[in-house]
């Protein structure tokens, strides 16, 4: 699975760093950029999270969280993560997904888990980008417009 990987990553350009089960992608988008990270979880799982290239702060964590939260009632695949643990690494927002690559497709069909990895990838770059403005605008702001990010996302305006 690795190798395939690595053919993706190359085939569309996507910068990277590659580490002994792992990935780490710079990603630029349209409204921030962020680095992710691939995992892979054993012989036919992948994990790809996208990092949000700011922490939120002690007093905003719970706002935030919550945001988060009626985010993912909405998002069909994936999920919005928000560290709470303490640490260096407390109010770090990521984005997962997870991808299912069967080694019997991987060998059966390399187009067709050459296009999962890919999709999977996308799905979560920009779904990453389209809320990060809203999160950014929060982080930074102390501004939080559920209204205004739920209303975009359920009109159908969110990848």
């Amino acid at each position: 699975m690795k190798t395939l990987i690595k053919t993706v990553l190359d085939e569309y350009g996507w910068r990277y760093l590659e580490g002994e089960d792992s990935f780490k992608l710079d990603v630029d988008g349209e409204n921030t950029s962020w680095t992710s990270f691939l995992k892979l979880e054993d012989d036919e799982v992948f994990s790809y999270y996208s990092v949000l290239p700011a922490k939120a702060e002690e007093d905003l964590i719970n706002s935030i969280s919550e945001l988060l939260l009626k985010i993912n009632y909405i998002i069909k695949i994936g999920s919005f993560e928000i560290n709470l643990s303490d640490g260096a690494g407390r109010g770090q927002i990521m984005f997962k997904t997870y991808g299912l690559l069967p080694a019997s497709l991987v060998k059966s069909n390399t187009s067709e888990a050459s296009d999962l990895i890919r999709r999977t990838l996308a799905y979560n770059m920009l779904t990453m980008d389209f809320y990060s403005k809203s999160l950014l605008k929060a982080i930074y702001s102390g501004q939080i417009d559920l209204n205004e990010i739920l209303n975009t996302s359920e009109r159908g305006e969110q990848v």
